[in-house]
């Protein structure tokens, strides 16, 4: 996470898939696409392609 927070791109990613697998941490779909969404931006592609992901499953799920 403090690499993460940091802004190392890859640990964005990484930090954002265990949010959205639920591993180490609890499963949050919200927190999960803020941190895929800032490596998107830095052009991270499979962040990019999860953030499409996770956007249609929670507009699926009404998640806001």
């Amino acid at each position: 996470r403090k690499a993460a927070e940091q802004g190392w791109t890859n640990a964005e990613y990484n930090l954002g898939r265990m949010y959205s697998l639920g591993r180490g941490v609890q499963r949050d779909d919200t927190e999960a696409l803020k941190w895929l969404t800032r490596a998107a931006q830095k052009g991270h592609l499979k962040a990019k392609k999860k953030v499409q992901d996770l956007q249609h499953s929670m507009k699926k799920q009404n998640i806001p």
